[in-house]
């Protein structure tokens, strides 16, 4: 996508469409709204007089200006009333007016960014957020259809005040495109179908994204899982024919003596549930249980095309979890990389295994923090819905961090405790723990259960997707489908610790 920044008269500059945001309240209005109005004849205030057009939060009207402004229409979008609204609906607002411009089909489109949203962030975060979010809602899935449905906007001309700022601007606008197709790379990996993307496809992208970048890719297999004593993850991936990969990605920008941040994505490629089998119902969704595993590969994407001075490793243990013959079943009591053992109560707690192995291995690389990313638990959409992750984790700091992240993300979380009374909720009598807690705090039982293969000395934070990393119902501003959360988030928090 091109991005132009540019100063020059509103009522001038060409293009196919001129975004004006505006608040239910006339006080609060953009300066240039009586400008390009008056230009209109007055056309936009008699919309609204009449009802035609009530600036309601996401509300859209399309207006065709007849060459009397430079632009050929105008976009309205209604934000609300001033007081009711929020950075989140900066965010919204964005992928509101970015499917419309999709829907009908429109190229280009003319953005001022010095009205009306200077109260909520500085100008250049601005400029972030709002290609970044045009970009990521241009996004479409159809590799597989007959019929490709086109790209959508292809330009995005930013209106700017001061000329001295677009140096520093446009860098932002890089930033927001990089972290936009980041974010629909991680969808893309969400959305394939599992016949397509097994764990040697995934392990396969990995790597291609490990040549382009100049990062490490190891991808070990089945035998060398086993053999590096990961008992738990050997476990859940014996029962495919389709062979487990545990992927580790190195990316070393930041000073040699620098500890690593660590991610770690729950890569389940499909989950049938195993022995302990799922109902038939929307199983097919069940492709997307990688969406962790794709937030890890879509943050290196990001991080590495930034070139941000930081060492990251991203580990990915990917697997299916399939009932055979050569199944896990409920009863086993496995050994993990940490010399642990787990009681297996339910084969469709496999999350939780894989990732026991992977976080325990995760301590060799002597991190920084680690972090990992899961759609583990249907608790976690019980308590939150689908508009907040589950955060819980052993260092206040780093949750707040992470919070304060998703604010300026978009991808907001929400904490959950981890007091030790949940402890005693995974106690085996034969092992010792085991791998759930039953269904009460199903959520936090989940996290404490791989809080056992962390060193108490590690910051470490679990984020639960299970409700955020795929779009069902309905809304104005975001596709159903995978979201590719974590994303945003992820590099949002890299961007602020390096401001520091």
């Amino acid at each position: 996508m091109k991005i132009r920044i540019i100063k020059e008269d509103i009522t001038v500059i060409k293009g196919e469409s001129l975004i004006i945001p505006l608040f239910e309240e006339k006080e609060k209005r953009p300066k240039f709204f009586k400008i390009i109005d008056k230009k209109l004849n007055n056309t936009i205030i008699k919309l609204i007089k009449k009802g035609y057009f009530r600036s309601k939060l996401h509300e859209i009207y399309l207006l065709p200006t007849y060459s009397k402004i430079g632009a050929e229409n105008v976009i309205l979008i209604g934000l609300g009333k001033k007081k009711e609204f929020f950075l989140q609906n900066i965010f919204q607002i964005l992928g509101t007016v970015g499917l419309y411009i999709k829907k009908i089909k429109f190229k280009n489109t003319i953005l001022p960014i010095y009205e009306p949203f200077l109260s909520y962030l500085p100008k250049k975060d601005l400029v972030k957020i709002f290609t970044q979010e045009l970009f990521y809602a241009k996004y479409s899935y159809n590799k597989y259809k007959s019929e490709k449905e086109k790209d959508g906007l292809e330009e995005i001309i930013f209106l700017n005040d001061n000329t001295r700022e677009l140096t520093t601007l446009k860098k932002e606008a890089k930033m927001g495109i990089i972290i936009g197709e980041s974010s629909n790379f991680a969808r893309d990996l969400s959305n394939a179908p599992s016949n397509e993307m097994t764990p040697a496809v995934l392990a396969g992208e990995a790597m291609k994204i490990s040549k382009k970048y100049g990062m490490k890719c190891t991808n070990f297999g089945l035998k060398q899982i086993k053999k590096m004593n990961m008992g738990a993850f050997y476990a859940v991936a014996k029962g495919s024919r389709n062979p487990a990969k545990l992927i580790v990605i190195k990316y070393n920008a930041g000073k040699r003596n620098q500890k690593p941040i660590i991610i770690v994505g729950k890569g389940i490629t499909f989950d049938s549930g195993g022995i302990s089998i799922k109902p038939g119902k929307d199983m097919e969704k069940m492709k997307y249980d990688m969406a962790g595993a794709a937030a890890v590969l879509g943050t290196l994407r990001a991080a590495a095309e930034m070139s941000l001075p930081i060492n990251m490793i991203g580990i990915i243990p990917a697997t299916e979890n399939l009932p055979s013959g050569n199944a896990y079943k409920p009863g086993d009591i496995l050994k993990t990389f940490s010399g642990k053992t787990i009681e297996v109560i339910n084969t469709d707690a496999e999350g939780r295994l894989i990732l026991a192995d992977a976080l325990a291995y995760a301590e060799n690389f002597n991190p920084s923090l680690i972090i990992d990313l899961a759609t583990l638990t249907g608790a976690c959409v019980v308590a939150l819905g689908y508009h907040a992750s589950g955060i819980i984790g052993n260092k206040k700091e780093l949750i707040e961090e992470i919070i304060k992240a998703g604010e300026y993300s978009s991808e907001r979380v929400w904490e959950l405790p981890l007091w030790k009374d949940y402890f005693s909720q995974i106690k085996s009598d034969n092992a010792d723990i085991k791998n759930t807690g039953g269904r009460a705090g199903g959520t936090i039982t989940a996290a404490a259960f791989l809080n056992n293969f962390i060193n108490d000395k590690t910051p470490w934070v679990h984020l639960d997707i299970a409700g955020t990393a795929w779009i069902e119902d309905s809304r104005p501003y975001i596709q159903r489908g995978a979201t590719g959360v974590g994303v945003k988030l992820l590099i949002q928090l890299i961007l602020n610790r390096l401001k520091k």
